[in-house]
């Protein structure tokens, strides 16, 4: 085995289980767009933010229909259901990196690439830790309101300006709720 292979493997024995969507019913629908690093060709779609994801995925399926660049690991990682079987679909063999925006922020992002059901993208609960989101789950919304410094922002909102309901704040934003 060579070196460089057995560190990964070693490297593996000590990270957690990969899940897809570990927690159904904590999640929220996003509309997000991905862009390939590469040809710098966007697509619009909508993405999971799921508490119970343990990594950022994209649907095999979506990466080859939009013919995204995708790097070969040099050991499959296994991914698990949410009852904690191995997923049917076997273990995820390749990752991609993406461009990807949410709302008014951009970061690349390395995605696992895996069958991921009727979600093209599933993103996990850092990143719900790293932009620390104020999210009302009841709502189904989300205030980017809490942004490290390091977060890179295509807008800033202007002050003063106006929204078109009464209980719809500054900065707001509203997203669809999975359930």
């Amino acid at each position: 085995m060579r070196p460089n292979v057995a560190l990964a493997v070693l490297r593996d024995l000590w990270t957690p289980a990969k899940w897809i969507q570990k927690i159904s019913g904590e999640s929220i629908l996003l509309p997000v767009t991905v862009e390939a690093l590469d040809s710098h060709k966007g697509q619009v779609t909508n993405a999971l933010l799921d508490c119970g994801a343990t990594g950022c995925y994209i649907n095999q399926d979506f990466a080859l229909r939009n013919n995204l660049f995708l790097e070969h690991l040099c050991r499959p990682v296994p991914v698990y259901n949410a009852d904690g079987t191995a997923n049917k679909n076997g273990k995820i063999e390749y990752t991609t990196k993406l461009q990807l925006t949410v709302d008014d922020h951009t970061e690349v992002t390395t995605f696992a690439v895996t069958n991921t059901g009727a979600n093209d993208i599933i993103i996990r609960f850092n990143w719900l830790k790293h932009h620390n989101s104020s999210i009302d789950w009841k709502k189904g919304t989300i205030k980017f309101d809490r942004c490290p410094g390091d977060c890179k922002r295509k807008k800033q909102w202007k002050l003063g300006q106006e929204e078109d309901e009464e209980d719809i704040e500054e900065g707001d934003r509203i997203f669809v709720v999975n359930m």
